[in-house]
């Protein structure tokens, strides 16, 4: 149950904008792993929010950097 965003974004790979998806923390879900493991899941929590998968090109597949253009 992975929350996801989307965004037009220029392609390393493809060399032109293309769409990309992005997974985001589902905070609901690591509050509960939070509450079950009575906070031994804290760490995972914090690294899965800071960070994150690369954006993807839905075109390609092709990872693009976290910062800038591309």
């Amino acid at each position: 149950m992975d929350h996801h965003q989307q965004f037009m974004r220029a392609c390393i790979s493809c060399g032109v904008p293309r769409m990309h998806v992005q997974r985001k923390p589902n905070h609901r879900q690591h509050t509960i792993f939070l509450v079950i493991t009575v906070g031994l899941w804290l760490p995972v929590w914090v690294l899965d929010t800071i960070l994150p998968p690369r954006p993807k090109c839905m075109t390609c597949g092709e990872e693009s950097r976290r910062f800038g253009i591309g």
